[in-house]
């Protein structure tokens, strides 16, 4: 009887181990991301210079991810083409934001 407490005692320890070791891993990974990627997202803005050379070209812009890319790039003042299908969208999206804009449809 006392084998058995004692094995049940030792994978109670080995699980309890093994879960803080998964716990500091996932958080120094986490850490290492936020660190190399997301942290450093400021690089855009350090490389662009403001006198209006810089262009991005955002397709899919009038929703999802794209919209998101838009309503970044132009808070950072940059010359944005907006690329979308549907041209009613596109006219309220930059009509939103603010743009001096014209259009053309191919």
């Amino acid at each position: 009887m006392v084998a058995f407490s004692q094995k049940k005692m030792f994978g109670a320890l080995v699980s309890f181990v093994g879960t803080v070791v998964s716990i500091y891993t996932a958080a120094k990974l986490t850490l290492w991301v936020l660190q190399n990627f997301v942290l450093k997202s400021n690089l855009l803005s350090q490389k662009l210079n403001r006198n209006g050379d810089n262009w991005a070209l955002v397709t899919g812009c009038t929703s999802g991810i794209g919209e998101g890319f838009v309503a970044e790039l132009a808070s950072r003042k940059l010359n944005v083409i907006l690329v979308s299908r549907n041209p009613e969208k596109l006219n309220t999206q930059a009509t939103e934001l603010g743009f001096d804009f014209s259009f053309f449809f191919l």
